[in-house]
């Protein structure tokens, strides 16, 4: 009778209720966090920098290319001078 007397004195609703709340201060911690990180990825110093890199990407490639296709067409020549 104790154990059940005392069972009924809980509340599982307060508990949820709690729970709950921790599950919205969560969310919303990373919610700012995500944002915080957004704002300051979005300057316009990172946007710049980040172009920049895809830039200079596109440019090193090409350069490859070319010297590629130098070297290519230096070993035709000298296939056909042989």
């Amino acid at each position: 009778m104790k154990i059940q007397e005392q069972l009924d004195g809980l509340s599982v609703d307060d508990e949820v209720r709690a729970l709950d709340n921790v599950r919205s201060h969560i969310k919303n911690t990373i919610a700012e966090a995500n944002l915080t990180k957004e704002l300051s990825d979005s300057s316009l110093d990172a946007r710049l920098a980040n172009l920049r890199n895809q830039t200079g990407d596109v440019q090193a490639k090409q350069e490859l290319a070319a010297l590629k296709a130098r070297k290519a067409a230096q070993q035709g020549q000298s296939q056909k001078t042989m």
